[in-house]
């Protein structure tokens, strides 16, 4: 795009330059061309935005998600392996 945009902007410096002269048709097709393809480039420059920012909004609901959900779920769970592993009192003393 940088490309595109360096050679449509000196043919227009170009033009300035030569007032007197008149653009011949192939320049002008030139101009057209480049602004086109500016055009499309700058549009899928778009388009790739938004779908990073799509992707970006979809991996901060998955973390959300496993902030809230699933991380109290797994600390519930090791609470109640270690309260069922842990050596129960017999008579004042740990059962072996």
């Amino acid at each position: 795009m940088r490309e595109t945009e360096e050679k449509l902007n000196e043919i227009q410096q170009g033009k300035g330059q030569q007032d007197r002269l008149i653009m011949s048709q192939e320049l002008e097709q030139e101009i057209r061309k480049f602004q086109k393809e500016k055009l499309e480039v700058r549009k899928k420059l778009r388009e790739v935005r938004r779908s990073l920012d799509k992707d970006i909004q979809d991996l901060g609901s998955n973390l959300k998600m496993i902030n809230i959900g699933l991380v109290p779920l797994l600390v519930s769970l090791i609470g109640v392996f270690v309260l069922w592993y842990r050596p129960r009192k017999k008579g004042g003393q740990y059962a072996k």
